[in-house]
This record gives structure tokens, sequence and C-alpha cells, in this order.
């Protein structure tokens, strides 16, 4: 249900009616009458207090809440925001046995950041070791993968030049994207569970999920995980994996922060990060399986999204009030933020008011036209497809499955 508040005009025209009313007579003409003088500052005190009620109305849903009151409904609900973090992990090193590096010791990555190990090591029998190590920098730039090499800053006797990323711990991260963490608050709010308010230095966040049983618990404990944008659940097996669906398969597919990656595909060393995750809180170790209730590899699936590009057409666009080349331009735009706003939608998780799961014509036209209104333009038809020559009705997406917009092309008629 809406509500529309009165505007301040309508205040003072309705509080100079009421002295009216009370007096039984009408107002003097002259506009620094008594009547219209009070009217007036109650009817500006009035409309003061409306909008201070608008705002506490959108500041108290997290859906309409600004960045400070966002925060606000995090703390509420114990949900914190993630701040920038640092890359974590551990590589393996030659060094003699028995000898010592030091906690501190410097290492450059293959794009020339700063590594340092985080606590000191001894060589083992077979002249190696493994060392815990942290970039010295905040954010995604200074994400590694298992394999990757590292070189010393400065050689010692009986340490190797160069080491090995063998495993990661969490990954550099820029400050949680606001738009990432409302829709944290609103799975955490819609699914009755909270956080613990106790985030971890890797960026992971203790949440009130003892045992995923529900999809709400799988989605929760996985977007908990630094990186991880939006999570999907499902029952079953993957999609197309050719397995047999069996009691108690789960799959969750993970889609990435843009700061990782601009389509949110997540590297593997996120899915792993995601589905440890799920299998134990990263905080306390507790394990979230169900008591006899396994959720072990044949069980529990960690997957990518996959993002499909949509090729769309635009037949004879004509405009009035402006150039072809800025309502072109605005309409790519527009339509780009569209397509991205689709995504698979969970039965008995998602709000059927929030589903987007199904493109169709009506709706690109409809964006566009939305566009075009405002410069009194017009286009004769739109086609659009997942490939540059197909024009299809209507197009769903699969449980895994995400869009965006490949390309627009313009045309003055039909092809």
């Amino acid at each position: 249900m809406s509500y529309t508040t009165p505007s301040t005009q309508e205040l003072i025209d309705r509080g100079i009616a009421n002295i009216e009313q009370a007096l039984g007579e009408r107002s003097p003409p002259a506009d620094r009458s008594f009547n219209k003088a009070w009217a007036t500052v109650e009817g500006l005190s009035a409309s003061g207090l409306y909008a201070y009620a608008r705002d506490r109305a959108r500041e108290n849903l997290a859906i309409s809440a600004s960045e400070n009151g966002l925060d606000d409904l995090g703390a509420e609900y114990d949900v914190p925001r993630r701040s920038a973090t640092a890359w974590r992990g551990k590589m393996s090193l030659s060094l003699l046995h028995g000898q010592s590096l030091y906690s501190g010791a410097v290492y450059i990555g293959p794009q020339g950041l700063k590594y340092e190990t985080t606590s000191t090591v001894i060589g083992g029998p077979d002249n190696t070791a493994e060392a815990p190590v942290q970039c010295a920098d905040y954010g995604p730039a200074g994400n590694l993968l298992s394999g990757d090499t590292l070189a010393i800053q400065s050689v010692e006797d009986g340490v190797g030049r160069t080491a090995t990323v063998t495993g990661v711990a969490s990954l550099g991260l820029d400050i949680e994207n606001i738009e990432d963490y409302r829709l944290r608050v609103l799975a955490v709010i819609r699914g009755g569970a909270g956080g613990s308010g106790s985030p971890e230095e890797g960026g992971a966040v203790d949440v009130r999920v003892e045992a995923c049983v529900t999809s709400s618990d799988y989605r929760i404990a996985a977007e908990a995980v630094g990186g991880v944008a939006r999570a999907y659940p499902f029952s079953g097996p993957p999609e197309n994996s050719g397995l047999t669906p069996c009691p108690g398969q789960r799959v969750v597919y993970i889609e990435a922060s843009q700061d990782i990656d601009p389509d949110g595909i997540p590297p593997q060393s996120l899915l792993d990060l995601t589905r440890a995750a799920i299998l134990a809180d990263p905080i306390t170790g507790n394990s979230r399986e169900i008591l006899g209730v396994p959720t072990g590899s044949e069980l529990l699936f960690v997957e990518p999204i996959k993002r499909t590009g949509i090729y769309v057409h635009v037949i004879g666009l004509s405009v009035v009030s402006s150039s072809l080349a800025v309502a072109e331009t605005q309409i790519t735009d527009a339509v780009s933020a569209l397509l991205r706003s689709f995504s698979p939608f969970s039965q008995g998780l998602d709000a059927d008011f929030d589903r987007r799961d199904e493109l169709t014509a009506i709706i690109l036209a409809r964006e566009i036209q939305t566009i075009l209104d405002s410069y009194d333009g017009s286009a004769e038809h739109i086609t659009f497809g997942d490939n540059p020559d197909s024009n299809q009705a209507r197009y769903v997406l699969s449980e895994n499955e995400k869009l965006k917009l490949e390309q627009i092309d313009f045309f003055q008629s039909e092809l």
C-alpha cells in the first residue's frame, strides 16, 4: 500500500481551512494576517515532521536504506559489512633442515606486490617448509592462485630464492559493495537468521547457522564468505552433470563480487573457501553437517555461475529532442543494467515479487521505451537472442545462469 504525504502548501491550506471552520468566518485577505501566518507556521512544522517520517521509513527498510542506514540495520541483525582484506595463503619453499625463516620475511609476487610470512617456520628433514603468508596490500590485486611463484626479496643462506603457493586461506577484497551488502542483509532478514557480528580477518563472517538444512541456511553460510556476492542453492546435482539425483544432494552456485571478476565468475579458490564455510563455521570450526546426514563430495556441490551474453537489435529508432548517439548510449547502459539484474530463482527461498528469471522482448521494449520517452522517441521493433542471428520470444534462465549484454545494434529498418 502506498502513502502520499501532502505538500507544504496543502498543509498550509488545510490549516487555514481548519482555523476558518473553528472561527466560523473567512480569513482576512492580507498575506500577513494572523490566520495565514499561524497556518503557515503549522504547515512548515508539519511538513518537516512528514519529511522526517519519510526518511525514517526509508532508512528502516533494507531495500531502500542509505549506506549509513544499511550499516545500522546490519548492526541490528548482527550482519557486519565486510571491510577490505588482504590475501592470505600458504607457500612451500626450500629451507635447510633445522634452519629458521623468521616471521616477516618478504617475498615479491608475480605482479610486483610484497608478501610477508606471518609466523616463523623451521626446515624439515626434507629441506622444505610450508609458511603462512599474507599480502602487504589490501584488495583483489594481491590475489594469488595455487601454483603461483613468489621470489624472496633478500637472499639468505639456506633459504630458497623462490616459493610456490600451495593453498589459499582467504582472498583480498575491497570494502564490500553496498548493493552486495544490501542483498546479504535482506537474505538474513528474510531467512530469519543473523550473524554474530564477529568478522574474521580473512573476510568470513560468523553467522547463526548451526546446520545447513534449508536453502536459506546454505545461502547465508555461503554469502558470509568474503568475495561471494550471491549464492544460489538448489536441491539435486549440478545442472547437466549427468549425475542421478538422490536424497540429500545440494548444489550451490556462486557469483563472485565484481572486484574479483567483472562477470562474477568465481575462481576455484573462492569455491573451495565457500564449500569449507558451508561444511563448518570458518571461525569456530563447528561442523554445520546434520547429524547422521553427511554432506560429503557425493552430496554437496559448490559450482560457479555461468554468464550468457545476450544480443539485442533495436530497429527503426528515432528521437526528436536529442541526437541518436546520446539516445543509443543511454539505451545501451539501461539494457546492460537490466540484463545483469536477472538471476536464477530458487523456489521457496526467493520472493515471487522479486522473481526475474525470464527475459522477453516485451520486457526489453518497455525498458528501452522508458529511455525514449524522455527524448520523444520511438522504435519500431526489438529482437534479442543468445546469438547474433537468433530471434527469441522468451529466454528462461537455467539454475546456474546470469545474463549480460554481449552486443546491441541499432538499425534504421528491418534486416
